[in-house]
């Protein structure tokens, strides 16, 4: 007997690849004393080595030149940097693409030979890296998939008084309840936005993947967000619930 616990049976949502931007802010005089350089600390390259970086020394104390030796220090690590741009009348920021996709650590940056006032640095990941592959819905209480066939009614005079369908266009849906977390990849946000941006979403229903454990069954096909909500009850745990209806095809297999 193979009875699956249903704590087991979760949504997984696919995800495309996605390299980290971090945004580097600058404020007005962020360097003091020597005229000297700045650490970037966890820099990832493209081959996904971690490493502390030293930039070049800064010739005058201010946001554009600190913004200068950490784009060209990151630059030369693999990084893709924007140009200076400009955040009020003394700030000064770049925003440094990762090279390597997926989760890298933060960066971070420090004094080096000069002195750097931590509180004119702000440090900010403006997109998340993520690698591809399948993510399930965090602290989900429930998950179902449904399938449907619309009938056609084909039912005549000739039918003796009995219905008579034909089968017409196949459909599915999945949904899920979850308890909020907002520090989740996969939070109400997440579906919110999909549903305003009326994305197309890659959804699987299976059982939860477990490295070493082969032949689960799995669902799998696109659909978009057609219902959100959530439910905050006071004294009570912030819950949401989504609703995917499927659109083309589905697939099923063994992962």
């Amino acid at each position: 007997m193979a009875i699956k616990n249903a704590s087991d049976l979760l949504i997984y949502k696919n995800f495309a690849s996605a390299t980290q931007v971090t945004r580097i802010l600058f404020k007005a005089t962020p360097t003091s004393g020597t005229l000297g350089n700045l650490i970037i600390k966890n820099a990832t390259n493209g081959s996904g080595t971690t490493a502390d970086r030293t930039t070049g020394n800064v010739s005058a104390h201010t946001p554009t030149q600190a913004a200068t030796v950490v784009k060209s220090a990151l630059e030369a690590f693999g990084y893709t940097v924007s140009s200076i741009g400009s955040s009020g009348p003394t700030s000064k920021f770049i925003d440094c693409t990762n090279g390597q996709a997926g989760f890298v650590p933060s960066i971070t940056v420090v004094g080096g030979t000069t002195t750097l006032d931590q509180d004119k640095v702000e440090v900010d990941i403006t997109t998340f890296g993520s690698a591809s592959g399948y993510e399930p819905i965090a602290f989900s209480t429930s998950a179902s998939v449904s399938f449907t066939t619309d009938m056609r009614d084909t039912t005549s005079k000739d039918s003796s008084g009995f219905y008579v369908g034909l089968g017409g266009a196949r459909s599915f849906e999945m949904s899920t309840d979850a308890l909020q977390d907002l520090n989740s990849d996969l939070d109400f946000q997440e579906f919110f936005n999909d549903w305003g941006n009326r994305t197309e979403v890659t959804l699987r229903f299976s059982e939860r993947l477990t490295s070493g454990v082969a032949n689960d069954r799995f669902y799998q096909g696109n659909a978009f967000v057609t219902s959100c909500s959530m439910d905050a009850g006071v004294e009570d745990n912030v819950t949401y619930s989504v609703t995917f209806t499927g659109t083309a095809a589905t697939t099923t297999g063994e992962q």
